[in-house]
């Protein structure tokens, strides 16, 4: 479920995302190579065990968007976060950020 207590959450609305993207695509989109021996590349690196979370949750019905938001997080540290969410009967249940970027 998507915790609205962080600052980039409070702010993501559906005007935030993009067109609809199958898993394969995202995964694709998000792999890390890890260049390591022991192979840890896999979509989303570090944030492969919160993708994981999210990827579990969809269901029949359900779609997975980019999302871009320019939310402003502190009134020093405006920036862009992006990110993928998953959409349920036309709400934002989840999402996972992947960048942030500060624009300052």
């Amino acid at each position: 479920m998507l915790a609205r207590r962080e600052p980039w959450a409070k702010a993501l609305t559906r005007k935030h995302l993009g067109e609809q993207m199958s898993i394969d695509a995202v995964e694709h989109t998000e792999w890390v190579d890890s260049g390591l021996a022991n192979d840890l590349s896999r979509p989303f690196g570090h944030l492969y065990p919160r993708w994981q979370a999210l990827r579990v949750q969809i269901g029949a019905g359900d779609a997975v968007h980019p999302f871009e938001i320019t939310p402003r997080l502190t009134d020093r540290m405006p920036g862009i976060v992006r990110g993928y969410a998953l959409v349920r009967s036309q709400r934002i249940v989840d999402a996972i950020p992947c960048e942030f970027v500060e624009t300052q």
